[in-house]
């Protein structure tokens, strides 16, 4: 049972990854959960699931679960990412520092090291992470986006817009990506594009968000 749980996992991450069907990721990451509760990545997955489908407490106590269940540097970064996405940069810090103290060559350690930094607004020691990010893996999926938002938060938005347009072409069924571009679109005053953009990231999302969806894009944009 355990092994069909691992495999509904997987299902339930790729779907994750390139935003293809976040509600049939949840359905997968919930099947994989019943039959492998024990299991850390199962957990993990699911956590991360459902903080992508808005259910942002019961995906911190996925998390939690999963750290409690093998500690270790995945899993603090999971729990740090949590805690920047709710505002505590200080507990995200903490986490991450404990996760590369184990794990120095952890290149998503880094990556979410230098979205605390950039949070902060302290772009160089970003940029630095970001860096030793891609040295150590050139093909983490979040890698075009970070440098994106570092980009465009010093105000070069022909390379901000560079690297959203990496991060679309890298996975274009993400609301997310679309989302990031749509921003630098308009920081560039190109709104034709930028509402292009928002209408793919309107189409793009799951039926049960798209009026809160449509609320952040009044929002941001």
């Amino acid at each position: 049972m355990q092994a069909v749980g691992n495999f509904l996992s997987l299902r339930a991450f790729q779907r994750l990854v390139h935003a293809a069907d976040l509600a049939g990721a949840l359905q997968f990451a919930d099947a994989s959960t019943k039959l492998s509760p024990s299991s850390a990545t199962t957990r993990g997955v699911r956590g991360a699931v459902l903080l992508a489908t808005g259910g942002k407490d019961e995906g911190a106590r996925e998390l939690e679960a999963a750290a409690q269940l093998r500690p270790g540097a995945a899993q603090q970064n999971n729990l740090a990412m949590y805690a920047l996405a709710t505002g505590d940069s200080d507990r995200a810090a903490k986490l991450i520092a404990q996760a590369l103290a184990g794990a120095p060559d952890y290149a998503s350690g880094h990556l979410s090291l230098a979205s605390v930094h950039l949070a902060r607004l302290d772009r160089d020691l970003a940029r630095g992470e970001l860096t030793q990010a891609e040295h150590l893996d050139p093909r983490l999926p979040a890698l075009p986006m970070a440098w994106a938002e570092l980009f465009a938060s010093s105000g070069d938005l022909m390379q901000a817009q560079s690297r959203a347009e990496e991060a679309v072409r890298a996975r274009p069924k993400s609301p997310e990506t679309h989302l990031l571009l749509a921003r630098i679109h308009r920081q560039s005053g190109h709104y034709d594009a930028m509402r292009a953009e928002a209408r793919k990231v309107l189409e793009l999302a799951p039926a049960s968000q798209k009026d809160q969806i449509s609320q952040v894009l009044t929002a941001v944009l």
